[in-house]
């Protein structure tokens, strides 16, 4: 999931079952739920909202929005932004997005129920980088995708008037195992260490 950071998880399950093989496989946004009931991945850190019908998920912490802005954008140099100051502004729309999904990761509607512009739909997060320094709009990312992806050309600024989104753990309702269980576990444990509520 673009920007979590999976490793502390990840290193204490393996720790904890050794005899397990981990495979990592990517999620898109639009197909968490699918790819969970389809039988693609046994256990998933998924961003909600996500189709929830037959899926258990187990939210582990919130991530602040970041405006994703061109380094020489007016606001770039703020420590944060609200969103109200950004309402002028387009907004890069990600591809395929559902509007649950994209009432909490782009901010739209906004609080006040008005709708931005939009601008050109991304499918990555390359995609989006080019769009922001290219003048065709900006993006909202989660903190963490932010620090995965540092550029001197961008601006990451943290938005305020927004909830925060949230990070879970989901896994099918019908096939939790005692390895899906024990990473469940093993992942709140690690998770919590590194984010406290």
């Amino acid at each position: 999931m673009l920007g979590t950071d999976v490793g502390p998880a990840l290193n204490a399950f393996s720790g904890r079952f050794p005899h397990v093989s981990v495979e990592l496989v990517r999620l898109r946004w639009w197909s968490q739920a699918r790819t969970l009931l389809d039988g693609g991945v046994d256990v998933a850190f998924v961003r909600p909202p996500l189709e929830t019908d037959g899926v258990d998920l187990l939210p582990l912490y919130a991530e602040r929005l970041n405006a994703v802005l061109p380094a020489g954008h007016p606001r770039a140099r703020d420590g944060e932004v609200a969103l109200a100051d950004l309402a002028g502004e387009r907004v890069l729309e990600y591809a395929e997005a559902s509007e649950a999904w994209s009432a909490v990761w782009n901010a739209d509607p906004r609080p006040d129920g008005t709708r931005p512009d939009h601008g050109p739909a991304f499918h990555d997060m390359e995609e989006l980088l080019g769009y922001v320094r290219g003048g065709r709009g900006i993006a909202f990312v989660p903190g963490s995708a932010a620090a995965a992806f540092p550029r001197s050309d961008i601006a990451y600024v943290p938005v305020t008037g927004v909830p925060p989104g949230q990070v879970a753990l989901a896994w099918p309702t019908r096939r939790r195992s005692p390895v899906v269980s024990g990473f469940v576990e093993t992942a709140r444990a690690a998770v919590a260490g590194r984010h406290p509520a």
